[in-house]
Parts: structure tokens; C-alpha cells; sequence
């Protein structure tokens, strides 16, 4: 928790050049990716989850301060946690990776990020897509999958 914390104080500072964002969003984010595939194959959904939230506190603060790429690389991040979660079956992940999904792509409308919002969709179209696939029953993956076309 101490690098979450650590990592959401400093992209919320703001003043990352792009070269730091980029590595930042390649070196800090891949470990946490990593953890989160490592929890799924060991079906350990309360860490996965975790990550997820972890993602989606950062995808939001990244996305207030007009970070695009960390904002589309988050948003992938947890797209992928979303469909290795769908494949695994594991509803609670999926819906999770869903739901942080649709709250970052509601901050990019809000603020008219249209690229923003337009990567966010497509991941959240994948995770949509993957858990119909497998037949889970969740219904807010399909709810968030109805109000991101109405958009």
C-alpha cells in the first residue's frame, strides 16, 4: 500500500514531464500488472480486486490532471486484469475492473477528454464482451456495457 500511496502522491503533484510519465507508467504500473496475473493464476481474487482498486485510484487522479497516456495505460491495465478475471470466472474481479472502468471514462466525459474516454470504452467493451463469453450472471458488467453506448 505504501507504493500505491507513494505513486498516487506523485501523479498527483502534476508536474511529471513526459518522459517521467512514460516510465512511470511503464516500470511502476507493469510490477502492479504483474501482481495482479500472479493473484489470478493463484486464484486469489481479494488481491487481484486489490489491484484493481489500487488502478483505478491512480486512472482517476491521473486522468484529473490530463495525463492521456496514463490514463489509456491504466485504463488497458485493468481492461486486461478485467478479461484474465472474465476467463478465470472470477465475477467479482470482472465487475470490479468494470466499475473502475466506467468511473474513469465518467471523469474523461465530465472533463471532455474525448480520446480519454474512447480508450476507456474500448476496454470496457472488451471486459463487456469476455464476461458474456463466459456466461457470468453479473449484472452491473452489463449495465456499465449499456450506459457506455448511450454515451
Amino acid at each position: 500500500m505504501v507504493i500505491s500511496n507513494e505513486t498516487n502522491f506523485i501523479v498527483k503533484k502534476g508536474d511529471l514531464t513526459k518522459e517521467e510519465e512514460q516510465k512511470l507508467s511503464e516500470h511502476i504500473f507493469g510490477h502492479f500488472f504483474t501482481i495482479a496475473q500472479v493473484a489470478i493464476s493463484r486464484n486469489d481474487e481479494k488481491s487481484a480486486k486489490e489491484v484493481v482498486y489500487i488502478f483505478e485510484k491512480i486512472g482517476l487522479i491521473a486522468n484529473a490532471q490530463k495525463f492521456l497516456e496514463t490514463t489509456c495505460k491504466i485504463a488497458g491495465f485493468i481492461g486486461r486484469i478485467g478479461l484474465a478475471a472474465a476467463e478465470q470466472k472470477f465475477e467479482t474481479v470482472t465487475s470490479e475492473a468494470a466499475v473502475s472502468l466506467g468511473k474513469i471514462r465518467l471523469t474523461a466525459v465530465k472533463r471532455k477528454g474525448l480520446t480519454e474516454t474512447m480508450c476507456i470504452a474500448d476496454f470496457l467493451r472488451d471486459v463487456g464482451v469476455a464476461s458474456a463469453k463466459q456466461k457470468l450472471e453479473n449484472p452491473i458488467v452489463l449495465d456499465l456495457i449499456i450506459l457506455n453506448m448511450l454515451e
